[in-house]
């Protein structure tokens, strides 16, 4: 259970981060 927490959590982080990226690298792509 923990294990899956921890997962769920750092797909959250990536995804976020990654979403983050995308809107940073190109900001005219809304």
């Amino acid at each position: 259970m923990r294990s899956h927490h921890i997962i769920l959590l750092s797909h959250y982080i990536s995804t976020k981060t990654q979403t983050n990226f995308q809107i940073n690298t190109s900001p005219d792509r809304r």
